[in-house]
């Protein structure tokens, strides 16, 4: 369960649109994507993180 805004959710939100990545540095990388299809112009926010390999 995911807790935003001060209201429980019990779903995950729908894929993002088109996924493209754009310029890489040793510290920094730009991803772009299109805002996924969502019910009733709910705003949806992700949460992107690195992981080292």
């Amino acid at each position: 369960m995911v807790l935003a805004l001060g209201q429980a959710v019990s779903a995950a939100p729908n894929m993002p649109g088109h996924i493209e990545g754009g310029k890489v540095t040793t510290t920094t990388a730009v991803v772009h994507w299109g805002a996924p299809l969502v019910e009733e112009g709910v705003h949806v926010f992700y949460d992107v993180q690195l992981r080292r390999r």
